[in-house]
């Protein structure tokens, strides 16, 4: 089973972009200026960075592409599974942190250790698959 490498980069782009907006918007209006004991959390300028990069590359190959679906090149459904699995769990951990520090179980150090984990390691990944998938063909 093959899948078009456009259509899923499509469908990749638009939910990074979509999602990282309204997490931005989100961190930056609960964690944007939160002070706690002289221990600030820092999870909306740890995000920050990582997020203008995946959505400046994928503004760019959207430029490139004119969003246009032109290309006939197929990636394999292994590769969409890990698409899958990737963003599901970037999605899940970036949802969770913030969670977990608003009931009370985490302290502001830990919550942004957790960020600047996720956001290299998920970030890390998600650099190597922007890579491809981004490319201009």
């Amino acid at each position: 089973m093959e899948f078009n490498k456009q259509l899923c980069a499509s469908i990749l782009g638009i939910s990074m972009v979509v999602a990282h907006i309204v997490l931005l918007w989100y961190l930056w209006t609960v964690f944007g200026s939160v002070e706690t004991e002289n221990k600030s959390v820092y999870v909306a300028e740890i995000a920050t960075p990582l997020t203008g990069a995946f959505a400046l590359t994928v503004v760019k190959w959207v430029i490139d592409t004119q969003g246009k679906i032109t290309s006939e090149k197929t990636v394999g459904v292994t590769l969409v599974i890990v698409l899958v699995l990737l963003t599901g769990a970037l999605y899940g951990a970036l949802i969770y942190g913030p969670y977990q520090y608003q009931l009370g179980s985490w302290q502001p150090d830990e919550l942004n250790r957790f960020f600047v984990f996720v956001e290299t390691g998920g970030g890390g990944m998600f650099g190597l698959l922007f890579n491809d998938m981004f490319n201009k063909e």
